[in-house]
């Protein structure tokens, strides 16, 4: 408030003469508080000696003292009560605490913004746009003071029945103000009306967010009409409030039901309708057998997502891809599988061991054993018949292909599997499983008995059992320290399969191979065919099947010394090309992955050559987690987000004057890194034509309105995601980790809203498998990204006030843990008790320095405020934790 828009407190005039013109003469007299500043005609300051705005309670001008040493509290002559110094009535029996004087004008002394209000609808509307500092003016006794003493007793009455009756203070400053009349009610928000929820779980939890989108603050009650609906808080008091919702799926049964959730607010009353339903494999099928494989492989997915019956549920989703034709789909939800079917009916499996036997080119990047041992149990008899030849066949070739691996070459595979006590007991498994076999069953044992190949009777075990574990994509490693010709076919030979071009018959070397896997030639052609595809896809950005192909060779090449060269030599190729077109970083991964298979001097001069730019690029983004790449880098920009800030300017982004952060993080899963900018929804804002700014350059600036992800494809960036941030945002930090079971990672973006500190808003970006979601959180003090519980998967922490009884300054918070379903964020599980102690004990140490004054209400709202955060935090810390510190006190 300007000085001529300011009137004196104690007269109401105005601080400067009005000519009889109507214009402003000169400036009266002034003189100004001592302790808050606020302006007086000299006359009027003598004529009471002492400020009269309210919250104040100085009797020095400016020119007297400037520093005054002022008590904290102010006792009632009346009762003896403590109270706040800066109060105007008792907060205990409600009577003056000193005569004061009190004009007709209402003056504020906000921190934010003084103001003055004439009248009692001046008074209420101000008193809104001022929230904070109207909350201590009605606990004060402030407003029922200047109301009484201006003749609006009836409001003044109303002031102080909200004061009195709600000790939530911003509630009981809303009760007021609604009650004058002159403003309207907050407006209630629901984020959802209708809730569905299908769950093979016996307890499912969900949130329903609750916010005010209107003026005022929002506070009420809700009640659920059902017992298997649990609902928390019952009561709130909050302008953003996070409703806690935890179904009893079990009280279903095996049927649907339907419950509603009731409102009552300061905003009106809403009711929300929840319907939920159990599924189970059964329901599942029942869609399948309908036709509906859409939603029968949504509900067998949810399923998975549970590790619920996931042998039944990966076979069934596989089959509803195939019938859409969806055979990516088809291979992802395969690679789920894990134990052996129960229920499934025979035709399904059927229709999934059809697809595998045939020539698809997505089927050979499956482990087919893995998968006929699980739907073998559901199988009907002529395909089991089939399912047990396939695996027996399976277990004599992998026990052939380990004894010609050679002396002194183990043979690991990689299974979570019981392995057998000896090979024979193996091979006899396979006998049982294929009479027919018998001759080719003895044949090995032969070949073991007679001592000519010396292979350790332990690796070759496990090398035969991998066919009848059940351990998803299981593969073995074979070391190869030296190159040695063990098959003599000589150095000729292999430079054929290395620049040769087997692609276009990959189809026919894979059948050649699955009939035939110890025959060497056919496995060094498909390995070369193989990587040939890869490179291929590479080419033309399909980094996925890339990946995929170059598994696969990696896998079947390492099982011999003489297949392992060539994969090595073709890669050595396949890196120089990189190298060529200035791809460093992708060649220096495609050396580091071939060396895996053994030494080569020419793959590590390559490599050693590559290593001094291009070692921190491969840790940074850890691109080979184990023995194989686990996918291509979009971006072979640098090693750091500078280096990727670099690259940006590079192509004409700027951010100049904007605050921007970036960073590579794998949100699909796939292993490759996506570049993610936040604080400007689009990489053309700050684009400027030229790359010199001393030329005369017009650049753009943008303020943080919203973040962008990014794929690199050779030449230029493409968006495959934006999202704006609503309001008028500051970027504070990004956070990424892994927060959902999932292989990928997800980003946490964190902004304030500007002149609202305490106001956060988090944004979770992540990827469901098919399109990217962004879930947003407002209204929080604080988000952070942490794993408490120590379990390697972070948690998404929010604080959210507790209470707050006696000064906004002392609010209380806490942090609450969620998780990220790829929907929405839930309620995270886990023990995080030591973290919630250690919270405790800061309360604790809260209560024992109490700064308020011995037997004052203040003191004793400060306690009770700390009591109610410690008795939450006491609900979330395991009995176990409580055990072992009582232990520990006891000692």
């Amino acid at each position: 408030m300007s000085l001529s828009e300011r009137v004196c407190p104690v007269c109401g005039k105005p601080f400067a003469r009005q000519n009889e013109d109507g214009s402003s003469g000169n400036s009266l007299g002034c003189t100004l508080c001592g302790q808050c500043g606020y302006l007086y005609h000299d006359e009027c300051w003598n004529k009471i000696k002492r400020c009269a705005v309210f919250g104040c309670r100085c009797t020095h001008s400016e020119s007297v003292s400037k520093n005054v040493n002022l008590p904290t509290t102010i006792k009632c002559q009346a009762c003896g009560n403590d109270n706040p110094y800066k109060a105007s009535l008792c907060s205990k029996c409600g009577e003056p605490l000193e005569d004061r004087f009190v004009g007709k004008i209402f003056s504020s002394n906000s921190v934010k913004d003084c103001w003055q209000a004439e009248t009692d609808k001046e008074l209420i509307l101000k008193a809104d746009e001022d929230w904070n500092t109207s909350v201590c003016y009605l606990y004060n006794g402030d407003f029922e003071y200047w109301l009484a003493n201006n003749g609006y007793e009836e409001l003044a009455q109303k002031a102080k029945e909200a004061r009195q009756a709600n000790r939530q203070r911003s509630v009981g400053l809303e009760v007021f103000l609604e009650s004058s009349g002159y403003v309207s009610k907050p407006i209630l928000n629901i984020s959802n009306d209708f809730l569905t929820v299908e769950c093979a779980d016996d307890e499912v939890d969900t949130i329903i967010n609750v916010s005010n989108a209107g003026r005022g603050y929002l506070y009420g009650t809700l009640h659920a009409n059902v017992d298997w609906i649990i609902a928390q808080p019952q009561e709130f008091a909050s302008n953003s409030q996070r409703i806690m919702l935890t179904l009893d799926m079990t009280a279903l049964g095996g049927s649907s039901g339907e419950g509603k959730i009731s409102f009552k607010t300061s905003g009106g009353e809403r009711t929300v309708t929840i319907k939920a339903s159990r599924i189970s494999v059964s329901t599942a099928i029942s869609l399948y057998r309908e036709g509906n494989y859409l939603k029968a492989r949504a509900l067998g997915r949810k399923l998975l997502d549970d590790r619920i019956s996931i042998a039944d549920a990966s076979v069934l989703c596989a089959a509803c891809s195939l019938h859409e034709e969806n055979y990516i789909g088809a291979v992802s939800d395969l690679r789920c599988l894990f134990g052996k079917c129960q229920i499934l009916p025979g035709d399904i499996a059927s229709k999934v061991y059809t697809w595998l036997k045939s020539d698809h080119s997505q089927a050979v990047t499956l482990e087919k054993s893995v998968i006929y041992e699980a739907i073998a149990e559901v199988a009907d008899d002529d395909l089991k018949k089939d399912l047990h030849k396939e695996l027996a066949r399976v277990i004599i070739d992998r026990a052939s292909m380990s004894v010609d691996s050679g002396s002194g070459r183990a043979s690991l595979w990689k299974s979570g599997q019981k392995v057998a006590k000896n090979i024979k007991e193996t091979l006899k498994q396979a006998e049982n499983l294929d009479p027919e076999l018998a001759k080719e069953v003895s044949a090995v044992r032969k070949r073991l008995r007679s001592g000519k190949y010396l292979v350790s009777l332990p690796s070759c075990l496990i090398a035969c059992l991998l066919a009848l574990s059940l351990a998803v994509g299981g593969v073995f490693y074979i070391q190869n320290n030296e190159n040695i010709d063990l098959f003599g076919l000589g150095r000729g030979k292999i430079a054929d399969f290395v620049d040769g071009d087997f692609r276009a018959e990959s189809n026919q070397l894979r059948v050649e191979f699955q009939n035939s896997p110890s025959d060497v030639d056919i496995r060094a052609k498909y390995v070369a065919s193989l990587l040939g595809l890869a490179e291929e896809a590479a080419a033309s950005y399909v980094y996925s099947l890339a990946d995929s192909y170059t598994r696969q060779a990696l896998e079947i090449g390492q099982a011999n010394a003489y297949s392992a060269e060539i994969v090595q030599a073709r890669m050595f190729n396949w890196a120089k090309k990189l190298q060529d077109e200035q791809l460093e970083g992708e060649a220096y991964i495609r050396c580091r992955q071939a060396l895996k298979l053994g030494a080569n001097s020419e793959l590590e001069a390559m490599a050693q050559k590559l290593a001094i730019s291009w070692d921190s690029y491969y840790e940074v983004f850890s691109m080979v987690d184990s023995l194989f790449c686990s996918g291509s880098i979009y971006v072979s920009s640098g090693e750091t987000c500078q280096k990727a800030m670099q690259k940006l300017a590079s192509l004409g982004v700027y951010t100049y004057k904007t605050r921007v952060d970036c960073a590579y993080v794998d949100l699909t899963g796939n292993g490759r890194r996506d570049l993610l900018v936040a604080g400007s929804d689009d990489l053309s804002s700050g684009v400027t034509n030229s790359a010199d700014k001393s030329q005369g350059a017009n650049y753009k600036t943008s303020f943080g309105s919203g973040f962008a992800i990014y794929s690199w494809k050779g030449a230029t960036f493409d968006k495959v995601y934006s999202k704006k941030v609503k309001g008028v945002p500051h970027l504070v930090d990004v956070q990424c980790a892994n927060i959902s079971s999932r292989k990928q990672e997800e980003a946490l973006l964190i902004w304030n809203l500007l002149g609202k500190p305490n106001n956060s808003q988090g944004i979770v970006v992540g990827y469901t498998g098919q399109q990217f979601l962004a879930t947003e959180r407002t209204g929080a003090l604080h988000f952070e990204m942490a794993d408490r519980d120590n379990n390697g998967r972070f948690e998404i922490w929010i604080s959210s006030i507790v209470a707050d009884s006696t000064d906004p300054d002392n609010a209380i918070y806490v942090p609450s843990p969620y998780s990220w379903n790829g929907h929405d964020l839930i309620p995270a599980s886990g023990d995080f008790s030591s973290f919630y102690m250690k919270i405790n004990q800061i309360l604790d140490e809260q209560i024992k320095n109490n700064p308020y004054p011995e037997g004052s209400d203040l003191r004793r709202l400060y306690r009770l405020d700390r009591q109610k955060a410690k008795d939450l935090l006491r609900k979330r810390i395991s009995a176990r934790a409580i055990a072992s510190e009582l232990k520990q006190d006891k000692n």
